[in-house]
Protein backbone atom coordinates (compact mmCIF):
# COMPACT_ATOMS: atom_id res chain seq x y z
CA UNK A 1 0.00 0.00 0.00
CA UNK A 2 0.58 3.60 -0.38
CA UNK A 3 1.62 5.44 2.63
CA UNK A 4 -1.24 7.61 2.07
CA UNK A 5 -3.83 4.62 0.85
CA UNK A 6 -5.49 2.01 3.38
CA UNK A 7 -7.85 -0.29 2.16
CA UNK A 8 -10.68 2.03 3.43
CA UNK A 9 -8.80 5.27 4.00
CA UNK A 10 -7.17 8.19 2.47
CA UNK A 11 -4.38 9.69 4.51
CA UNK A 12 -2.64 12.83 3.39
CA UNK A 13 0.63 13.49 5.03
CA UNK A 14 2.73 17.20 5.11
CA UNK A 15 5.48 16.00 3.11
CA UNK A 16 7.82 18.29 4.99
CA UNK A 17 7.02 17.23 8.69
CA UNK A 18 5.03 13.90 7.79
CA UNK A 19 2.33 14.81 10.08
CA UNK A 20 -1.38 13.99 8.95
CA UNK A 21 -3.17 16.68 6.91
CA UNK A 22 -6.51 15.09 6.72
CA UNK A 23 -7.92 11.52 6.46
CA UNK A 24 -10.95 10.00 4.98
CA UNK A 25 -12.83 7.29 3.39
CA UNK A 26 -11.84 6.17 0.31
CA UNK A 27 -15.32 6.32 -1.99
CA UNK A 28 -16.18 4.95 -4.50
CA UNK A 29 -16.38 6.68 -7.78
CA UNK A 30 -19.56 4.88 -9.19
CA UNK A 31 -21.26 5.76 -6.11
CA UNK A 32 -20.69 9.49 -6.98
CA UNK A 33 -21.33 9.51 -10.06
CA UNK A 34 -24.66 8.61 -9.29
CA UNK A 35 -25.37 11.12 -6.82
CA UNK A 36 -23.79 13.51 -9.26
CA UNK A 37 -26.34 12.36 -11.59
CA UNK A 38 -29.68 12.31 -9.17
CA UNK A 39 -28.55 15.84 -8.51
CA UNK A 40 -28.58 17.13 -11.81
CA UNK A 41 -32.08 17.63 -12.28
CA UNK A 42 -32.51 19.41 -9.42
CA UNK A 43 -29.78 21.71 -10.34
CA UNK A 44 -30.92 21.41 -14.14
CA UNK A 45 -34.42 22.50 -13.01
CA UNK A 46 -32.92 25.87 -10.94
CA UNK A 47 -33.76 29.02 -12.94
CA UNK A 48 -30.02 30.32 -14.38
CA UNK A 49 -30.21 33.25 -11.58
CA UNK A 50 -30.52 31.07 -9.06
CA UNK A 51 -27.49 29.13 -10.23
CA UNK A 52 -25.41 32.25 -10.94
CA UNK A 53 -26.48 33.20 -7.65
CA UNK A 54 -25.23 30.08 -5.77
CA UNK A 55 -21.81 29.98 -7.98
CA UNK A 56 -21.15 33.26 -6.91
CA UNK A 57 -21.92 32.73 -3.27
CA UNK A 58 -19.56 29.56 -3.66
CA UNK A 59 -17.03 31.64 -5.13
CA UNK A 60 -17.09 34.57 -2.13
CA UNK A 61 -17.02 31.54 0.13
CA UNK A 62 -13.80 30.75 -1.87
CA UNK A 63 -12.55 33.88 -1.89
CA UNK A 64 -13.42 34.85 1.63
CA UNK A 65 -11.25 31.61 2.31
CA UNK A 66 -8.57 31.70 0.37
CA UNK A 67 -5.66 32.85 3.06
CA UNK A 68 -6.19 29.68 4.97
CA UNK A 69 -6.65 27.46 2.27
CA UNK A 70 -3.37 28.57 0.46
CA UNK A 71 -1.79 27.84 3.62
CA UNK A 72 -3.37 23.79 3.47
CA UNK A 73 -2.51 23.39 -0.22
CA UNK A 74 0.94 24.61 0.46
CA UNK A 75 1.70 22.30 3.62
CA UNK A 76 -0.43 19.42 1.82
CA UNK A 77 2.14 19.95 -1.03
CA UNK A 78 5.45 20.74 0.44
CA UNK A 79 5.20 24.37 -1.77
Amino acid sequence: HDQGVTDRTLISHAPASGEVMWQGPRGEVEAAVARARRAWSGWAGLALSNRIELLRAFANEVKRESEALTGLIARETGK
